[in-house]
């Protein structure tokens, strides 16, 4: 329904729907229209219909409860020629002279944008609710320079939403530059948003790559889903300290597949020391792994892996604190090195459990395994707590699962299938418990030091 005060009301709202050049059409409820000193239509409103055929939806929602800033008012062509970047800043200074107490949307209709420089939103100490919103991959960012593309100051990334947008690299960028680099994200929303090679450039060994998809310094209450980051060569998302980070409906590949991982340096998702919550659910990590903080700290985050996969990494999944970790339902396979592994030297390790899940094919990467003797395990743990239950380890190099001396407190392994390893199982440890499970055409007998054999 739209509500009019009067006939030029009515003329001024057809203005502004061809300016938006909105591909399917727009329906607003609208408070005011004004024109500011330049000379431009200022429509205020409370809620926006978008068609957007891109997205294979009917309508799409868009809240408007803050002021309305579309980049082609402020100068972009979008045409994929000229260079918008200094449109983009006039956008972001907008809003930032604006200074809206209901915060902005920061609108990017369909079109190619290219962008040879930073974007920087900062309002100084001024809280401003920001939205960042696109049509979906009609939506096109080019990131034509090698620095970040979009940072986000902290007074600007609390209830900040992004959405609806594609991003490809036209020049490779420096390994640190991140697509978004975003300051204390609080309760901030991220969909719908893909960083990635164009098919004539990505591949196994890509032409161009890019550092990373994310850096979130300290989020708190983050939720990020359906995001696709293809041919980054350093981390797909870093999330340094904070609170909570929910990620679901995600797809995170790497670059350079057959060189930089084995060095450990093509990441997937690092967190970086405090993190607390880390919520993975349905997400596919291809070419990368995942890297939970440092043996430098007993930093302690409660991580949540359900339905999700790692394939063709260095190691599947890597925790370096003292995490408690749990992985239910999940696929590992075909790690150069072991599917998932936690580190030494720590006085307290992590606790791992492992439930419904299958741990395949270490060691049999495109790299192969150098030493199988040590690496090349299913499961290595070198300290903490181990829960194995009704999970399938197949076809390992090394061991299935090897629980070292280094300080263990507890190993539990009950109703799983170890099939065609090198070696089933090596505890070396006297605290475990082993209960019903079936060790099938191991090349080597395994081995069990001390404690009870149930």
């Amino acid at each position: 329904m739209f509500f009019f005060s009067s006939w030029l009301l009515l003329l001024c709202m057809m203005m502004m729907m061809l300016l938006l050049v909105f591909p399917g059409g727009v329906w607003c409820q609208v408070q005011s229209v004004s024109v500011d000193n330049m000379g431009r239509l200022q429509v205020a409103a409370t809620d926006m219909m978008v068609r957007n055929n891109s997205m294979n939806a009917l309508f799409q929602r868009v809240p408007l409860i803050n002021d309305y800033f579309n980049v082609r008012m402020y100068g972009a062509k979008g045409d994929g020629v000229a260079d918008d970047t200094q449109s983009f800043r006039d956008t972001v200074s907008a809003i930032v002279a604006a200074r809206p107490s209901r915060g902005a949307t920061f609108y990017i209709p369909a079109g190619e944008y290219r962008l040879t420089g930073t974007i920087s939103f900062s309002a100084g100490a001024t809280q401003v609710y920001l939205n960042i919103v696109g049509d979906g991959a009609g939506s096109l960012l080019t990131w034509a320079h090698t620095a970040n593309l979009i940072e986000i100051a902290a007074p600007m990334a609390k209830f900040l939403n992004i959405r609806d947008l594609l991003i490809t690299p036209t020049v490779t960028t420096l390994s640190t530059s991140f697509a978004f680099l975003i300051y204390t994200p609080l309760r901030a929303s991220i969909e719908r948003v893909s960083i990635y090679q164009t098919p004539s450039t990505w591949g196994s060994s890509c032409v161009l790559s890019f550092g990373g998809g994310f850096y979130l310094k300290d989020p708190s209450d983050v939720y990020m889903s359906k995001i696709r980051i293809d041919g980054a060569s350093g981390n797909g998302i870093v999330a340094e300290d904070g609170s909570l980070l929910d990620l679901s409906s995600a797809r995170i590949s790497a670059c350079n597949a057959l060189g930089s991982r084995l060095s450990n340096t093509s990441v997937g998702l690092s967190i970086i020391r405090q993190a607390n919550y880390i919520i993975l659910y349905d997400v596919n990590f291809h070419y990368f792994f995942i890297d939970f903080g440092t043996s430098s700290g007993l930093h302690q985050n409660h991580i949540f892996i359900t339905n999700s996969m790692f394939n063709r990494a260095a190691r599947g999944i890597s925790i370096m604190d003292t995490s408690i970790v749990v992985i239910t339902g999940s696929l590992v396979t075909y790690c150069d090195y072991d599917g998932i592994y936690s580190g030494t030297n720590l006085a307290a390790g992590p606790a791992i459990t492992v439930t419904a899940s299958r741990i395949l094919n270490s060691g049999l990467g495109e790299w192969g395994c150098s030493s199988p003797s040590t690496q090349c395990n299913g499961i290595n743990v070198n300290s903490g707590t181990l829960i194995v239950t009704s999970s399938h380890f197949l076809n390992h190099r090394g061991r299935a699962i090897w629980v070292q001396t280094g300080p263990i407190f507890s190993v539990q392994i009950s109703t799983n299938v170890l099939q065609h390893n090198e070696v089933s199982m090596v505890l070396q440890t006297s605290l475990y418990m082993l209960v019903g499970n079936m060790c099938l055409f191991g090349t080597s007998p395994s081995s069990v030091t001390g404690g009870g054999n149930g």
